[in-house]
């Protein structure tokens, strides 16, 4: 909210200046009435460009989490189906494993325990190791890999509409497109931020600078023993961090 309130502080210095007609006639052209006015409402847009990418980021992101629920579940039963199938023990193991990274699971792999003792030998102990990649972006490639394992398998034949290879090809696709969707909408919502900020703080006449300005302007015209000096030294900037 320190943007905002920034803009809205920015609108009442404009207003005050405004309020002083022609006392307040400052040389420098970007410090005159007309020009904070131009300002202001360019300061405005920028924060409601922000407002409106920020709403489609969120739309993007709120789509795409409802795109993905239950994809796990849906892994599993195609895995279920597959495993009806008689298909190879190799198919069906390639499978398992694009599921299980779907789902982030540990795989359980038997490694060699430790013995106390040189004489006893050490058996199999069952052990966990942990799967990375269950961001968005590694599910729909896991996903994907399940596919061409399912596609490539001639027994795979499921009646279950939602389980077949042309279901689960227009679902991938989706899932695509909401990753697309969050990429573009994130790029949108940065460049919006930038653009607000370069006019709040950065740019060459910023608001931020550009009020400060203002307030020295309002000392060099009225002294600093004044009551319009004090009405417009006492409205607060920040220059806040950029989110």
């Amino acid at each position: 909210m320190s943007h905002v309130k920034n803009v809205e502080a920015f609108g009442k210095l404009v207003g005050i200046c405004t309020g002083y007609g022609e006392k307040y006639n400052p040389g420098q052209p970007n410090l005159q009435v007309e020009s904070l006015t131009n300002l202001l409402e360019q300061a405005r847009s920028v924060l409601l460009n922000v407002s409106v990418a920020k709403t489609g980021f969120e739309n993007a992101t709120n789509s795409r989490e409802e795109a993905f629920t239950e994809i796990d579940k849906l892994a599993s039963r195609i895995l279920a189906e597959l495993k009806s199938t008689g298909a190879l023990t190799q198919t069906v193991a390639d499978a398992r494993a694009m599921v299980r990274k779907i789902k982030g699971h540990k795989a359980r792999v038997d490694r060699p325990a430790l013995s106390s003792t040189k004489s006893e030998p050490a058996g199999p102990t069952p052990m966990r190791t942990s799967i990375n990649g269950t961001d968005f972006g590694s599910i729909v490639h896991h996903f994907e890999k399940l596919l061409q394992t399912l596609a490539n398998e001639p027994l795979y034949q499921p009646t279950v509409v939602e389980l077949q290879v042309a279901t689960l090809q227009e679902k991938l696709h989706n899932l695509c497109d909401q990753n697309a969707s969050v990429i573009t909408t994130t790029t949108e919502l940065g460049k919006a931020r930038r653009e607000r900020n370069t006019m709040l703080y950065n740019g060459r006449g910023s608001l931020h600078g550009t009020a400060m300005a203002v307030k020295q302007q309002v000392r060099a015209v009225f002294g600093y023993n004044n009551e319009a000096v004090r009405a417009a030294g006492s409205i607060r900037f920040t220059k806040t961090t950029f989110k």
